[in-house]
């Protein structure tokens, strides 16, 4: 089971914030669905025009040296406070027409402040009950990157997502829901094909291991991609690292490995 930290939402817990928001104003529900859907930060999503969103996608004008990205509009057919094309159409369809060409509106008709939307976003999150950590906006970017990890999805696609540059700045958010502290299922460690053939590899060459450079070799792997794996698979206690001199090396852990196989057979 994936576990969250104090650095990003539970799926339920996003949930409950969403069913306060759109109790309370169908643009608030808006905004805040929308700033999770595509790792908005809160300039952002209140800097987001009307020309932005166009034949089921939305363009997007990052900042903070982020990536200009262009991004379909999200459905959920399970969870209808989860589908942004119908909030945005809700949206749509009650907002003012003041001459303006920012998709969200004050009451003054001007642009949503990003003081505002921090505002709307913590009285939504009090009002669901999550803790004073838990309501600030910015935690909807982390609560997507964990989302998209929990669900298997690909370190490259997630660093899209979120617009950044470089992958390195997306370890930085999925990081924090791998802190040591935190053990991660062993089941979910190898439920993902990239990490099963990383322990595989090292279960071949136990008890020595293998550098993490032969590794990336090995499996064609990337640097902070094969890192991020090889932290998830010690977060399991799956592996375990073993620093020589400057370089570490990674080897299976046989007690819990047997331990994983004797449960699947």
């Amino acid at each position: 089971m994936q576990r969250f930290t104090a650095t990003s939402l539970t799926p339920e817990e996003l949930l409950a914030v969403l069913k306060v928001a759109h109790k309370g104003r169908i643009r608030d529900w808006c905004m805040i669905l929308m700033a999770y859907w595509h790792g908005l930060r809160s300039a952002e999503v209140c800097a987001l025009k009307l020309a932005d969103v166009r034949d089921g996608s939305l363009s997007v004008q990052r900042l903070q040296g982020s990536l200009k990205t262009v991004q379909p509009l999200y459905r959920h057919r399970r969870k209808a406070l989860l589908d942004e094309v119908t909030a945005i159409q809700a949206w749509l369809r009650e907002r003012p027409d003041v001459g303006s060409d920012v998709l969200f509106i004050s009451r003054n008709g001007g642009a949503v402040h990003p003081t505002q939307f921090f505002r709307i976003f913590q009285a939504a999150a009090n009002a669901a009950g999550l803790p004073a950590a838990k309501s600030h906006p910015g935690i909807l970017r982390y609560s997507l990157a964990s989302h998209l990890m929990a669900c298997n999805v690909d370190l490259v696609l997630v660093s899209q997502a979120l617009g950044h540059r470089s992958i390195n700045s997306t370890l930085k958010y999925v990081k924090a829901s791998l802190r040591p502290a935190a053990k991660t299922d062993s089941f979910a460690a190898v439920a993902q094909e990239t990490r099963l053939k990383i322990l595989r590899l090292l279960v071949r060459h136990a008890p020595k291991g293998l550098a993490a450079g032969a590794i990336a070799r090995r499996l064609r792997l990337r640097g902070p991609n094969l890192s991020f794996h090889l932290k998830v698979l010690a977060s399991a206690e799956l592996i375990q690292p073993h620093r020589k001199g400057t370089s570490i090396s990674y080897s299976a852990n046989p007690k819990n490995v047997n331990r994983l196989a004797n449960s699947l057979t």
